[in-house]
């Protein structure tokens, strides 16, 4: 069942965008935030495809991930003399030679984000020689991973809407058996999936729940607002107007108070 917990409110996005691509084994990438339920639409992928197919992960490593590969196209390792060996007793070579020996299959490359230089330089070449479906949280900053993308599709996942929120916390709260209400759950989680299971589990305080890229920056209001007094000060001695010069002056003084404690309080949270 939390297998399709990810799935949740996601209809619409399988069927326009996902599922198409996957059937006509087009490659692209699943962007989101941490949580909102890229991992569980990417193993849809790989379910709903047909063919050669491997379920891979950035967290693994090079090894891992050709290990993973010969299993998921079931392919024989061979030695340097054409001995079979096992996937789990072979060496990165005799596995990179069997994957580039198959034929094309698809590969579902999970956390694209966290990958490391050497996985990107493998993977470079295995996107050229198979079908690459990724999923990772943008954006993606490393040169390595802007060149693996280049020409994919990026599909992204957005936080759920209030309806498919709301089921979804009603379907955890009551699972999990948490004191917190539903609507609570619903509102707190700003629609992210993985949100609502930890706070449903007691591991996340309400609180606490903004998701990542819902920060408000109010640094350019602030600025536009000492701006407007300054240049109200110099509107005043243009005019002759004492009252306004004061006016201006009081302004940019409330300003500078203001600004002591925002940043007070910006450097205690950080």
């Amino acid at each position: 069942m939390w297998k399709k917990i990810g799935l949740i409110g996601r209809d619409r996005l399988l069927k326009r965008e996902i599922y198409p691509r996957v059937r006509n084994k087009r490659p692209f990438v699943l962007a989101g935030p941490a949580g909102v339920g890229k991992t569980a639409l990417l193993e849809w992928c790989h379910d709903h495809a047909s063919g050669r197919k491997a379920l891979l992960s950035c967290t693994w490593t090079v090894k891992e991930n050709l290990q993973q590969i010969c299993r998921g196209f079931e392919l024989p390792v061979e030695d340097e003399e054409g001995k079979e060996r096992s996937v789990s007793r072979a060496s990165v070579a005799m596995l990179e030679r069997a994957v580039f020996r198959a034929g094309a299959g698809i590969l579902f490359v999970d956390d694209l984000d966290r990958a490391t230089p050497a996985l990107l330089r493998r993977l470079k070449p295995l996107s050229e020689h198979h079908v690459m479906v990724a999923a990772g949280k943008p954006p993606f900053r490393k040169e390595e991973v802007k060149r693996l993308t280049w020409g994919m599709a990026e599909i992204r996942v957005h936080p759920l809407s209030g309806k498919y929120r709301r089921e979804l916390a009603s379907l955890c709260t009551r699972h999990f058996g948490s004191g917190l209400s539903p609507e609570e759950v619903a509102s707190a989680s700003r629609g992210i999936p993985g949100r609502i299971v930890a706070m449903s589990r007691g591991e996340v305080e309400t609180r606490s729940a903004r998701v990542e890229g819902e920060e408000i920056d109010i640094s350019p209001v602030f600025l536009l607002g000492i701006c407007s007094l300054v240049a109200i000060r110099y509107i005043a001695v243009g005019l002759g107007s004492t009252d306004l010069y004061i006016l201006g002056g009081l302004g940019m003084g409330l300003g500078a108070f203001a600004r002591f404690f925002l940043f007070k309080g910006f450097s205690r949270k950080s």
